[in-house]
């Protein structure tokens, strides 16, 4: 992988724990955070990136990104890690994800931009797939955390584009919708060979 999503995660944990525990305070569970952030930033995204808002979408969703690994810390620090929450979390992050592309989608259709446009479905189509391919693979026993991009990996390119567009180079979402779906298309065929090598041994 490109990144350590493990360790990246282990240094969020640490500098979220003061956060953590002033909403534990206030009676928030981590269940609740993983709703509030996971929708938030899908309403911050359909109502910026879509209509040419890079800019604000940096600025307010950022945050919310980066608090994804809130709720974690909420349940470790309270002990009340459960099935439901890592099931809840990964729904919410599929969900976010898909309306990250998804307003990607909606901003090349209102400009005309058609060959991004099919970029994009393709990033969104193959960014379903690694996930999907490593649960199919870990219930029949095959554990799959292979692959150049993670979900951590997709987020920082998409926030790259992001970032480049704020500035003025909108080329960067045809060239980044471009890289990713290279880059995920890679993944997936990491994936299904792993599984396949996995099963043949």
């Amino acid at each position: 992988m490109m990144l350590d999503n493990q360790q990246t995660r282990a240094i969020a944990n640490r500098g979220f724990v003061p956060i953590a525990k002033f909403l534990l305070k206030i009676g928030l569970s981590a269940n609740s955070v993983t709703l509030i952030t996971g929708l938030s930033l899908v309403l911050i995204i359909i109502c910026t990136i879509p209509f040419s808002r890079f800019g604000w979408a940096l600025l307010f969703s950022l945050p919310l990104v980066f608090g994804d690994a809130l709720d974690g810390t909420m349940a470790r620090l309270t002990q009340s890690t459960s099935k439901f929450g890592g099931f809840l979390d990964s729904v919410v992050d599929r969900f976010t994800d898909a309306t990250i592309v998804g307003a990607y989608i909606a901003w090349a259709i209102y400009a005309g931009q058609d060959s991004t446009a099919l970029l994009a479905m393709g990033v969104l189509a193959t960014g379903f797939l690694i996930p999907y391919i490593r649960a199919k693979a870990e219930s029949v026993g095959i554990d799959c955390k292979v692959g150049l991009m993670e979900r951590t990996e997709r987020l920082l390119v998409l926030g790259i584009i992001t970032l480049l567009a704020a500035f003025g180079v909108v080329d960067a979402i045809w060239y980044g919708m471009a890289l990713l779906l290279v880059l995920n298309t890679l993944t997936v065929l990491q994936r299904l060979v792993h599984v396949y090598r996995r099963d043949a041994v």
